[in-house]
């Protein structure tokens, strides 16, 4: 997340719908129809791909596709030592780049485990441009622009180009079907700018603001609003012109070049959305004025947005959590308060949360990922300020992907009927905020519809990770725990930041609904530490350090000093009275490129009994010997947290989130968890199993529960709301149902927001509690 600054893809397309339908459904979609053909999102003049098998080639000698009423139909049976198909078409001459800034896909995979990736290449020149396509079940309706696209060999732009290949990569699973529905240029009208070094100097930072940028790419395009992004090198106000609006997800020093450009595009007409800036210039141009930075006293003082401007039309709030804030007020007539800050509660506080003026929107934090309902309803909203129909648009777009989706179903249930005809009425006389409720019914009614229960051991755990440390109403401990325990869960792992407090509360609370709560601390990265520390840790030589020579803000686990003190921080937790387990993440390293320090270069030489001139290098011969003796510093961490907490807290049970990947674990991240459970140090750990393919799910599970000493000791971990992942509340209950299956000790939500609350959680209560 960033530093406290100081001073100033699923779903459908419009055309031809099979399967099953109703006669309400029929209409419904005919209207939704009408309504794509004049959404301002899409281009004038979009190139779209004729349905015509005959203009497919397989060079590998795969037979042509089939035509299937309007899809394409591609057989991959991936036999034996088959792991890519490709078919190749010349580009058509109704083909431009010119005026269009990406490839829209619609496609389905069937069955999508037979699949890893599905990746579209357009030769240029002598090279090629690629984008890699998720190979997820169901209807996939993929946005990908130009610039995302990386390269392979010397392209010769977009204007010169040859072949268009269409390529599936095996998933192990056998024969595969794909059905292409769609593939068609778009036109955006709103552009990203990529958080670079001209605008996120620190290194440090720039990971989280790139994630940043992608949650606005990906939460555009899911309200019918395909955006670009932009590169700040050479960054010109005439590259903008193009785009209504330029969004600035967190870039908090634009350079003085960018920061010309970005002025003059606005003094032209254009529009910025900015979150979470320092820089006067740029508020200034929207019309509002930066104040003082604040902290969040006391943590959950900004919980969520609360829409208060009287024409308002989208939701009344939306769960965005703010550690802390850069605060705003408006400086202009013209500048207006669309929502301020409030509580858990619902208590109004003084900060405005988002500003709008002619100029752009600018928001005092950043976007976040919770609340997805909402949070997508309320950017619609407040689009449509600057682009009228937007709100239109987005409940067009998403009413698609549902139709989609209800269209091969066996039955509608009466409710989503209902709500499916007073959607489209209120479509017909422009009502978008009646439109998007009837929308948000008729999603709840048809994703009920037909589940099957889950017969669910007695003695199966059933967790979820509150990654706020907060509850999912702050201040209100008993209220999030009644909520779990009425869901069905039996575990909740609270996360203690560094330098936090026992969760003594949130113990508290648990108890009275028959509750476990297990502290779960970050151990060994200390970026949430204040920056004397950091500083302290620096200049010791206790921080890791890259192949490159560059530290980190991760600890040495090699240093005995380091492995002390967080031994005594996660013990002081695992005291906390009450407490039912502690819970370890990050024992591990970053990632293969760490930790190359002087302290390790000399214990490793020791422990080696050589030199190595070549260092960072690893020689060869040295290679198995360096990745054990550096995974053993992180085992030797586990097995004294094992020891001093059995001593000391024998009723206390250790876990840890490990990652999935048993067979690279050890040599890329020094975590070897199955030798933790083999050695018995843990009485639990949690693989982070985030993926949206069911078939690998199953193969990790497997691998997993084979482990020496995995048996009743392997809680699955599912990524219903992870960085990378997504599921929907029917895919998500599809996963713990095959964890069940398994025969896995437990499973483990992440994680606890609004999102799950009100998608998953309605789901969970299916479970059927049973006896092995």
């Amino acid at each position: 997340m960033p530093r406290p600054v100081r001073g100033s893809r699923a779903g459908y397309c419009c055309g031809e719908h099979r399967g099953p339908q109703l006669l309400v459904l029929g209409m419904m979609l005919a209207g939704i129809w009408a309504g794509c053909q004049n959404t301002p999102a899409i281009s004038s003049s979009p190139w779209a791909l004729s349905p015509n098998a005959a203009d497919w080639r397989a060079p590998d000698g795969r037979p042509a596709p089939r035509l299937s009423g309007t899809d394409l139909l591609f057989t991959a049976p991936f036999p034996s030592g088959r792991d890519r198909h490709v078919w190749d078409m010349n580009v058509p001459s109704t083909f431009a780049a010119e005026g269009v800034h990406g490839f829209e896909w619609v496609y389905t995979l069937e069955p999508a485990d037979a699949f890893r990736a599905l990746t579209w290449h357009v030769r240029s020149g002598a090279g090629w441009y690629a984008a890699t396509l998720p190979a997820t079940s169901g209807r996939q309706q993929v946005w990908r622009p130009f610039s995302d696209f990386e390269t392979e060999g010397a392209v010769a732009g977009w204007d010169r180009v040859s072949v268009f290949r269409l390529s599936p990569w095996s998933g192990g699973e056998g024969r595969g079907t794909l059905r292409l529905h769609a593939v068609r240029t778009r036109r955006a009208r709103l552009a990203i700018l990529r958080p670079g070094p001209e605008s996120v100097p620190r290194e440090d930072e720039r990971a989280f603001a790139e994630q940043t940028a992608q949650r606005w790419l990906d939460d555009l395009y899911r309200i019918g609003q395909p955006a670009v992004t932009l590169d700040a090198p050479g960054l010109r106000a005439s590259d903008l012109t193009p785009f209504d609006a330029v969004v600035l997800p967190y870039n908090p020093e634009p350079s003085s070049a960018l920061l010309r450009a970005l002025l003059q595009y606005v003094d032209t007409g254009g529009r910025l959305w900015v979150s979470y800036n320092p820089n006067e210039e740029l508020a200034a141009a929207l019309g509002v004025r930066l104040q003082s930075w604040l902290q969040a006293t006391p943590p959950g003082r900004f919980h969520q947005w609360q829409f208060t401007e009287d024409d308002w039309s989208g939701p009344p709030s939306v769960v965005q959590s703010a550690p802390h804030l850069l605060p705003v007020r408006p400086a202009r007539d013209d500048a207006v308060v669309l929502a301020h800050w409030a509580d858990a509660t619902g208590r109004r506080q003084a900060e405005p949360a988002v500003i709008i003026s002619p100029r752009g929107a600018w928001f005092s934090y950043l976007l976040g990922r919770d609340n997805e309902t909402a949070r997508l309803q309320a950017l619609a909203f407040i689009l449509d300020r600057h682009q009228p129909s937007a709100a239109l648009t987005a409940v067009r777009h998403k009413a698609e992907q549902l139709a989609a989706a209800t269209s091969s179903a066996q039955a509608m249930p009466e409710a989503a009927q209902q709500a499916q005809a007073a959607m489209e009425s209120a479509m017909a006389r422009s009502d978008a905020a009646a439109a998007w409720s009837h929308l948000s019914q008729w999603s709840a009614a048809q994703e009920g519809a037909g589940v099957t229960p889950i017969r669910w051991p007695t003695d199966m755990a059933l967790g979820i990770w509150d990654h706020t440390g907060r509850g999912l109403y702050p201040g209100d401990w008993n209220r999030t725990m009644a909520l779990l325990a009425d869901t069905g869960f039996t575990d909740v792992f609270v996360y203690v930041r560094y330098g936090g407090s026992r969760p003594t509360r949130a113990v508290q609370a648990a108890s009275a609904h028959d509750l476990n709560v297990h502290a779960w601390p970050i151990v060994f990265n200390i970026e949430a530490a204040d920056p004397q520390s950091l500083a302290e840790y620096r200049r010791a030589g206790r921080l890791q350090t890259r192949a490159d020579g560059s530290p980190t803000t991760w600890l040495c686990p090699a240093l005995p000093e380091n492995r002390d003190d967080e031994l005594a921080r996660v013990l002081q937790l695992a005291g906390t009275p009450g407490v039912h387990g502690l819970h370890l993440d990050y024992v591990r390293y970053p990632d293969a490129a760490y930790c190359f320090g002087p302290a390790c270069r000399r214990l490793f030489e020791k422990h080696y009994g050589r030199s190595l001139p070549s260092w960072p290098e690893i020689p060869p011969a040295a290679q198995s010997a360096f990745e054990t003796w550096r995974a053993g510093a992180i085992s030797t961490f586990v097995e004294s947290v094992a020891a001093a907490v059995r001593d000391h807290y024998p009723q206390v049970r250790l876990s840890a989130a490990v990652w999935p990947d048993v067979a690279t674990v050890k040599p890329q991240l020094g975590q070897d968890w199955p030798h933790w459970l083999e050695r018995e140090w843990l009485d639990f750990v949690v693989p982070m199993n985030y993926t949206e393919r069911e078939a690998e799910l199953r193969q990790w599970m497997q691998r997993q529960l084979a482990l020496p000493g995995a048996a009743g000791r392997v809680w699955m971990g599912l990524g219903v709301t992870a960085s990378h992942t997504r599921l929907s509340p029917r895919a998500a209950l599809r996963q713990a149902r095959l964890a069940v299956e398994q025969e896995a000790t437990g499973v483990v939500i992440f994680d606890l927001n609004a999102t799950t609350a009100e998608g998953l959680f309605p789901l969970l209560r299916s479970i059927q509690r049973d006896t092995k």
